[in-house]
C-alpha cells in the first residue's frame, strides 16, 4: 500500500480542526427536540422548535467577549450568537443580568446568516438589574421590549442598531444612558426618560432619525458628545433647569450633542447651562432661533457650524455681558452664524436694589446681580447664587446666621419663633457658654438660650428666667434652698 502524501495528510488534519471549532448549533434546525445548555453558574437555557429561547434559574448570566485574533473580530463563548432560529426570548424570574454580547447579531459577511437576526420580542423579569455591553446589538427585528422597574445598569451599545424598536420607557432606577446604547435605532419614535436620570453619554441616541420630540427630565445635569447627533427628524426639544453642560471640548471623534438635527428650528437653553460644547448644534440647517442664558460662560468653537438659517438669538444677559464674553469664553471660530444673527439682550436694570417678581436683587454698575455677602449702608445682606436676597435662617460656610424680614443680618439678642438667640457682631449664632453684658448665659447646640438647670462638665448650674447664670447667691428652687459659688456651680445639688 502506498503511503498517503504528507501534504494531503496535513490538509486533512487542518480541515478536521476547523470543523471541530465551528459551532455545532450554528443556525441549527431545532427539529422535534429542544436544544439546551448553561449560560450562568445557576442558569440554563432551552430553545424549542417554535424558536422560543427560555432562560431559567437564578443569578447572573455569564458575560461573553469579542476578541481580535490576527486583526479579525471574533465572538467567543455565547451559545446564542450563532443561533439564528431564535424568535422570542423569555428571561425567567430570578435572573439578575443579561451577559455582554449574549445575543449580538453578527454581520452577515462574517458567518453568513449568523446571530439572533430573527429575534422579535424579549420578556424580562422584575429581578433583572443589568443588561451587558452589546447584549442585543444589531438585532434588527427586535420590536418589543419592556424594561423592568429594578433595572439600574445598561451596557454600552446594548441596543445599537435595533432598527425595529419604536417606543421605549425607562425605569426610575436608571441613572445613566451609556455610550451608544441606542445608536442607529432608526425606527424609534418615542422615548420616556426617567426622573432620576443624571446624564446621557456619548452617542446614546445618535442616529435615531424617527424621533420627533424630546423631553429631558429635571435632574439631568449633562448631555455628552453626540447624545442625539443626526436625529434628523427631531423638531422639538425641552431641556431641564438642572442641565449644566451640553457636550464638551474638541477631541478625536467628538460630535456635537445635537449635530445634524436638521429638523430642529428652535431651542431654549436653560439658565443653569454653563457650557455649550464643540459642534453642539453643527449642521442644524433648520435652526432659526435660540435662547441663551445669562450665566452661559463657554461656547466652544464650531458649536453652531453650518447653521446658516439662524436669524434670532435671545440672550438673558445684558449687552455689556455679551460684549465681554465675545472672544473671552465664547469662541467665534466656526460660529459666524450665531454671532451674525440678530441679538436681543435683556435691558440692564438700574444699579442698586431692584424688586423683580416679589424678590429683591442688588445690581452692580455692570448690570449683574450681586451674590454672596453684600454691605448696603451699615447693614449686611446675603444674596444666593441667583442674586436673590435671603431672609430667615441661612447657613454660610458651616455657620448659622439670621436675616430679618428686611434682609439685614441680625446681631445681638434676637427672639425668633418665641425663643431667644444671641448673634455675635459678625452675625454668627452662638452656642454653649457666652458672656454677654457681664453675665453668663448658656445656649443649646441649636442656639436656643437655656433657662433653668444646666449640667455642664459634670457640674450643675442654674439660669434664671432671663437666662442669666446665678452666682454668689442662694435661691429657693422648687421648695429647696440651693447655693451657688462665684463660678455659678451649685454646691449642694
Amino acid at each position: 500500500m502506498k503511503r498517503m502524501p504528507e501534504r494531503f495528510l496535513a490538509l486533512l488534519l487542518c480541515l478536521l480542526l476547523c470543523l471541530s471549532l465551528f459551532p455545532a448549533a450554528a443556525c441549527a434546525d431545532t427539529g422535534s427536540s429542544p436544544l439546551s445548555g448553561v449560560c450562568g453558574d445557576e442558569l440554563r437555557w432551552t430553545l424549542d422548535e417554535q424558536g422560543t429561547l427560555t432562560v431559567t434559574g437564578s443569578g447572573a448570566m455569564w458575560d461573553y467577549t469579542r476578541e481580535y485574533v490576527d486583526g479579525e473580530s471574533e465572538f467567543t463563548g455565547s451559545p446564542f450568537v450563532y443561533e439564528c432560529s431564535v424568535k422570542k426570548l423569555v428571561i425567567g424570574p430570578g435572573v439578575t443580568s443579561i451577559g455582554a454580547y449574549a445575543f449580538h447579531n453578527i454581520p452577515e459577511d462574517w458567518y453568513g446568516d449568523a446571530g439572533c437576526s430573527g429575534l422579535v420580542s424579549v420578556s424580562l423579569p422584575d429581578s433583572l438589574t443589568k443588561i451587558g455591553d452589546h447584549a442585543f446589538t444589531g438585532c434588527g427585528e427586535l420590536a418589543d421590549i419592556r424594561f423592568p422597574s429594578g433595572l439600574t445598569e445598561l451596557g454600552s451599545s446594548a441596543f445599537s442598531g435595533c432598527t425595529s424598536l419604536t417606543e421605549l420607557s425607562f425605569p426610575g432606577a436608571l441613572r445613566v444612558i451609556p455610550y451608544h446604547a441606542f445608536e442607529g435605532c432608526s425606527g424609534l419614535r418615542q422615548i420616556t426618560l426617567p426622573q432620576g436620570l443624571e446624564r446621557i453619554d456619548e452617542g446614546g441616541f445618535a442616529g435615531c432619525s424617527a424621533l420627533t420630540e424630546l423631553r429631558i427630565p429635571e435632574g439631568t445635569a449633562e448631555l455628552r458628545h453626540g447624545a442625539f447627533a443626526n436625529c434628523s427628524g427631531l423638531r422639538s426639544v425641552s431641556l431641564p433647569g438642572s442641565l449644566v453642560r451640553l457636550g464638551g471640548e474638541d477631541g478625536p471623534g467628538a460630535t456635537g450633542v445635537f449635530a445634524g438635527c436638521t429638523a430642529l428650528n428652535g431651542i431654549e437653553i436653560p439658565e443653569g447651562v454653563k457650557l455649550i460644547g464643540f459642534q453642539s448644534f453643527a449642521d442644524c440647517s433648520g435652526l432659526t432661533e435660540i435662547t441663551l442664558p445669562a450665566g452661559l460662560e463657554t461656547i466652544w468653537s464650531e458649536a453652531f457650524l453650518n447653521c446658516g438659517a439662524l436669524a434670532a438669538v435671545r440672550f438673558g444677559g445684558t449687552e455689556r455681558q455679551r460684549s465681554e464674553r465675545m472672544g473671552h469664553g465664547w469662541s467665534s471660530l466656526g460660529n459666524e452664524a450665531l454671532f451674525g444673527a440678530a441679538w436681543t439682550c435683556r435691558e440692564a436694570p438700574a444699579s442698586g436694589w431692584q424688586q423683580l417678581d416679589g424678590r429683591w436683587y442688588y445690581y452692580g454698575e455692570d448690570g449683574v446681580p450681586k451674590t454672596g455677602w453684600l454691605k448696603s449702608g451699615s447693614a449686611w445682606f446675603y444674596m444666593d447664587a441667583e442674586g436673590v436676597m435671603q431672609t430667615g435662617w441661612v447657613k454660610v460656610g458651616g455657620t448659622w446666621y439670621y436675616f430679618k424680614s428686611s434682609g439685614a443680618m441680625a446681631t445681638g439678642w434676637q427672639k425668633v419663633g418665641g425663643v431667644w438667640y444671641y448673634f455675635k457682631s459678625g452675625g454668627a449664632m452662638v452656642t454653649g457658654w457666652q458672656k454677654v453684658g457681664g453675665r453668663w448665659y448658656y445656649f443649646q447646640s441649636g442656639g436656643v438660650m437655656k433657662t433653668g438647670w444646666v449640667k455642664s462638665g459634670g457640674k450643675w448650674y442654674y439660669m434664671d428666667s432671663s437666662g442669666a447664670m446665678l452666682a454668689n447667691t442662694s435661691r429657693n428652687i422648687g421648695g429647696k434652698i440651693y447655693s451657688f459659688n462665684a463660678s455659678g456651680v451649685c454646691t449642694n445639688p
